[in-house]
């Protein structure tokens, strides 16, 4: 090789070295392509935009447990179950999911719902989303922000409620423009 040619070679891999220095160090986590958990690990940052993926679908014959950050951007989510509260979202203590430009999440068998919780800790931001036939959407946590969100055809019954907001801190949320369709209710 001429001096030229290494030299350039040099700078190539120099500048390579540099991108992916400078790269976020997190994982990004795909959802499992068949049966089983989809899980987001501490320090994992993922991102599932509808624009780039999955044709704007997710299948998940198995639970999401959220320990780091997802984002899912216009995508729908059909969780597969076989009785209700078989599937499960769950967003643990340190964990952050957010939804956003038109996601859904949706039972694949519309006989079945899933459950649908944030943990004490947990943060959760849905904008311009539906959440269809959960049993319930369960927030222990002061760390949520709805904003033109809709709960409908939830399969709460006489003990529960479709939305159910508990804290015992000070509140840092916000909530606007919520829409519950269809929905069981409890009075007590």
């Amino acid at each position: 090789m001429n001096a030229q040619v290494k030299r350039n070679w040099s700078i190539g891999l120099s500048l390579l070295m540099i991108v992916s220095l400078a790269a976020p160090i997190a994982a990004q986590t795909p959802p499992p392509s068949s049966a089983g958990d989809w899980t987001i690990t501490t320090n994992d940052v993922t991102v599932i935009s509808a624009n780039t993926s999955n044709s704007g679908q997710i299948l998940m014959q198995g639970d999401i447990n959220v320990y780091g950050d997802l984002t899912l951007d216009g995508m729908t989510v059909y969780m597969w179950g076989t009785s209700n509260g078989h599937r499960e979202i769950q967003i643990f203590n340190g964990g952050s999911l957010e939804l956003k430009n038109g996601a859904q999440i949706l039972p694949y068998n519309a006989a079945y719902c899933y459950d649908f919780t944030t943990d004490a800790g947990g943060e959760i931001t849905m904008t311009d989303t539906i959440i269809d036939r959960a049993c319930q959407v369960d927030v222990d946590s002061h760390l949520f922000e709805f904003d033109h969100l809709t709960i409908k055809n939830s399969q709460s019954n006489s003990q529960s409620t479709a939305l159910d907001i508990r804290t015992s801190v000070n509140v840092n949320s916000s909530i606007q423009n919520i829409t519950l369709q269809n929905i069981g209710s409890s009075y007590g």
